[in-house]
C-alpha cells in the first residue's frame, strides 16, 4: 500500500471518525471501502458506453470504435439508446414524465 494525504472539512472528519469507531475499523479502511463503492456505483462513462455499443451491435471484436473516435451524432445516438434502456429497466417502460427525453 501507499500512503497518501486527503484534505477533509471538519464535518467529513467527524463523520469518518464516527464510522471508524462504530465499526471498529481504521479510517483508512473506511476510505478504501468508500472508494471501492464509488467506483462500483459510478463506472467509467467511456468504458460503459463502449461496452453498451458493442453488446447492442455485435461489435465485440472487429468493429469496435474507440469512444474518442465516435462522431458527435453517433455519441448522442448511443447515449440516447442507453438512457432509454436504463429508464425502461428502472421503470418497466413507464418512466416519470420529467425523466423522459424531449425529442425535437
Amino acid at each position: 500500500m501507499k500512503k497518501t494525504s486527503v484534505y477533509l472539512d471538519e464535518g467529513h472528519v467527524s463523520r469518518l471518525r464516527g464510522i471508524a469507531e462504530r465499526e471498529g475499523r481504521s479510517q483508512a479502511d473506511i476510505i478504501r471501502d468508500a472508494i471501492d463503492l464509488y467506483d462500483r456505483e459510478k463506472p467509467d462513462r467511456d468504458f460503459a458506453l463502449a461496452r453498451y455499443g458493442r453488446e447492442h451491435e455485435g461489435e465485440r471484436a472487429a468493429g469496435y470504435t474507440p469512444i474518442s473516435e465516435l462522431s458527435d451524432a453517433r455519441w448522442q445516438e448511443l447515449n440516447d439508446r442507453m438512457y432509454d434502456d436504463i429508464l425502461d429497466d428502472a421503470y418497466g417502460g413507464n418512466p416519470p414524465e420529467h425523466m423522459k427525453r424531449k425529442l425535437s
